[in-house]
Formats: C-alpha cells, structure tokens, sequence
C-alpha cells in the first residue's frame, strides 16, 4: 500500500509540474498575441526552466525578445540557438533572424556575416539576399558618413593649427 501511495506522490508531483510549465507557456503565447512582449519573454523564460530537457522553447524566446526591441538579447539567443537546429533550412532561418537583430543593433558586419552563412546553408533564400544587400548598402553608408567626419575634424584640427601659429 505505501508503495502505491509513493507511486501516486510522484506522479503528482510529476504531473504538477508538468501543468505548471504548460501553464506559463499558455500565459507566454497569449501576452506575444497580445503583443505584449515583455510579459511574453518572461512567462517563456519560466516556461522553459520548467520544461522537460526536449522541450526547445529558444525559438519563441528569441523573437518576444526582438518584438520587445531587446536586440541583443535576441542576437544572444540565436547564437546559442544554432546547435540545436538540425537541418539547414533551419540554421539557414536562424542566422538570418541573427542578422536582422545585428542591423537593429546597427552592426552591420555581423549582419553581413549572418545573412551569409544563411546563403550557405539555403541559397536560394531572396529575402536572405535582400537583406545582406541592404546590411551592405548600410555599412557604405555608415563608412562614408565616418570618412565625411573624418576629414572635417581634420580640417577643423588644420585650422586651429594654423591659428595657434598665428598668434
């Protein structure tokens, strides 16, 4: 009888947990519907602390942290995310939700190196190719705009040289 008793003890402990994961993940999904989130990122991170070891809940993590604008948090979760695909389709996805949290963040040579290695692994991916055109097209801009300041510190640094002689 207390065999059973100690059966029954741990399959309720089991299966309460069990629900208590399930429940933050319902609690996760409706506050992203809801576009909220910030709730959203932390009921998945309750989620999956909770959650049996098969169970991935990164994915959904990664883009309630990009909607909340977390940038970096997501750029995080995608990297640690990568091991876990398993088909290139997959990695291909995921290093280029990578690069579209690397160019919110203005870092635009990661995003480039992202979106390439999701042309690696699905070449055939057009919205992958636009984006790293327009990663590229950004870090030109960027560079030019830094040679355009550049040059006006120098002749700014050229001028107060030639007043201090001046004088």
């Amino acid at each position: 009888m207390r065999f059973v008793l100690y059966i029954a003890f741990i399959f309720f402990c089991f299966s309460a947990n069990s629900q208590e994961w399930r429940d933050s993940l319902d609690i996760a999904r409706t506050a992203y519907k809801n576009k909220d989130y910030p709730k959203a990122m932390k009921y998945y991170e309750s989620a999956q602390k909770k959650a049996p070891d098969n169970v991935d809940l990164s994915d959904e993590m990664a883009q309630s942290s990009y909607k909340a604008r977390e940038f970096e948090k997501a750029e995080k979760i995608y990297q640690q995310n990568d091991a876990s695909k398993k088909s290139n389709i997959q990695k291909a996805d995921n290093y280029h939700n990578l690069g579209n949290s690397r160019m919110k963040r203005k870092d635009y040579e990661g995003a480039i190196d992202a979106y390439k290695e999701s042309l690696r692994k699905n070449p055939n991916d057009d919205k992958t190719r636009y984006n790293l055109s327009e990663a590229i097209r950004q870090l030109k801009n960027k560079q030019e705009q830094q040679n355009k300041d550049n040059q006006k510190d120098q002749q700014k640094d050229n001028k107060d040289q030639k007043d201090k002689e001046g004088d």
